[in-house]
């Protein structure tokens, strides 16, 4: 069976246990190796989200959101094993929550974000894919 790089499915596993910082720098190693990739970029700055809300830094989440939720437009409602449509979602639902109370923050005012879950992948070309783009 095919399966995504270790490094990918490391970030899923630390971003789920509220580990955000080190989800961020297992990730960004993956994305330097393959070209930096956007949709790891994507990834990367939501986790980056998520350790300003950590320090209760209102305004660098929101920030990061934005830029997240920007970054996951151009991509399929599934993509490497994650449901981006369900990300996008939730970006779009924080971003709105943060204009209405620019403090809300995951847990203050604003629904925490789902654990992310990861599909295998459907074949050897799309963990390919996992690894470059």
């Amino acid at each position: 069976m095919e399966s995504w790089p270790e490094a990918y499915s490391r970030f899923v596993e630390l971003f789920n246990r509220g580990r955000y910082f080190e989800s961020h720098e297992v990730l960004e190693e993956l994305w330097r190796a393959r070209g930096r990739d956007r949709f790891y970029q994507a990834l990367i700055i939501l986790a980056a989200a998520h350790v300003h809300a950590g320090r209760g830094n209102a305004r660098g989440f929101r920030r990061h959101l934005a830029q997240a939720a920007a970054m996951l437009e151009p991509y399929p409602d599934r993509f490497r094993g994650l449901d981006v449509a369900a990300l996008r979602r939730w970006l779009r639902e924080a971003l709105e929550r943060q204009e209405a109370d620019p403090g809300a923050l995951p847990g203050r005012g604003l629904r925490p974000l789902a654990p992310l879950e990861l599909a295998p992948p459907e074949s050897a070309a799309e963990a390919r894919e996992g690894e470059s783009r």
